[in-house]
């Protein structure tokens, strides 16, 4: 995930419909970007991911419950599932109105082995 955030403070990724803050399902270590990092996918997991019920939040100092967020969409399901989401303030519940900060990311998920890799930026 690539983002342009200077003041990020925490990344996640989280199991929620795009009008509801959700689970955090993954905390991720560094915000520096590029982010990356695996997560295994049980069945009902799986199932949110392909109905866009999970999503990649980026929190701030001044927004410690998320600046920027998306969805994560399908963008090829077969034979590999891939994904592509882009990150914006208004996307955040509440929403933010006076950010411009953005990001992005590719999921690429091996169907066979449940096995997850992503690139934020």
């Amino acid at each position: 995930i690539e983002h342009s955030m200077a003041d990020a403070t925490n990344a996640t990724i989280n199991l929620g419909a795009s009008s509801q803050r959700g689970e955090v399902l993954d905390v991720y270590e560094s915000v520096v970007p590029p982010i990356t990092g695996t997560l295994q996918l049980d069945e009902s997991l799986e199932e949110s991911l392909y109905s866009t019920g999970l999503y990649f939040n980026i929190d701030s100092r001044n927004f410690p419950n998320g600046e920027i967020r998306d969805q994560l969409h399908v963008i090829d399901a077969i034979p590999q599932i891939n994904y592509v989401f882009t990150l914006t303030s208004n996307q955040v519940v509440p929403a933010i109105d006076e950010t411009n900060e953005f990001g992005s990311a590719i999921f690429y998920v091996n169907c066979d082995t449940g096995f997850t890799e992503y690139m934020i930026s």
